[in-house]
């Protein structure tokens, strides 16, 4: 099944998997998509402030904190798998962000995993990590709704 709508002057296609999403949709323009992209890639670069923090606490022995102070992680390689994780996290948000650039198809897929892990890894960190929480929530939001460009 093929929807078909009229969108300004051309024609968009959707294919009933889009459809199938629900009616929510916005067909962004390229250069919106890139300005989105550029804002995910530095909420990327953000997310190494995690990494930071939790090698800098296992190189000095010091406790932190998670789960809103309900879990304290002392270990030194327990602190660096969290510290990875973050990176790993500031790596697929980078990710998204040239998929962005790009306009490659895959980009709301890769953004809206990431933003959905990035939200359950944030959520652990609470406090220091709440602004990321809603940060998290947009992206999830907006990866789930938009449509790519069919243009190059």
């Amino acid at each position: 099944m093929t929807l078909s709508t009229l969108d300004g002057w051309k024609e968009t296609t959707m294919t009933s998997e889009l459809a199938s999403r629900g009616s929510l949709f916005v067909n962004m323009s390229k250069g919106v998509v890139r300005s989105i992209g550029v804002f995910v890639g530095l909420h990327g670069i953000a997310h190494l402030v995690g990494t930071s923090g939790a090698f800098q606490a296992a190189d000095k022995g010091e406790v932190e904190e998670y789960l809103g102070g309900f879990w304290e992680i002392s270990d030194p390689a327990l602190l660096r798998t969290v510290g990875v994780v973050w990176a790993v996290l500031a790596v697929a948000f980078l990710v998204a962000a040239g998929f962005m650039w790009r306009n490659d198809r895959r980009w709301p897929s890769v953004l809206g995993y990431t933003a959905a892990a990035s939200l359950i890894f944030t959520v652990i960190g609470l406090v220091p990590a709440v602004f990321g929480v809603v940060i998290n929530l947009g992206l999830f939001a907006f990866a789930r709704v938009a449509v790519p460009s069919r243009s190059g």
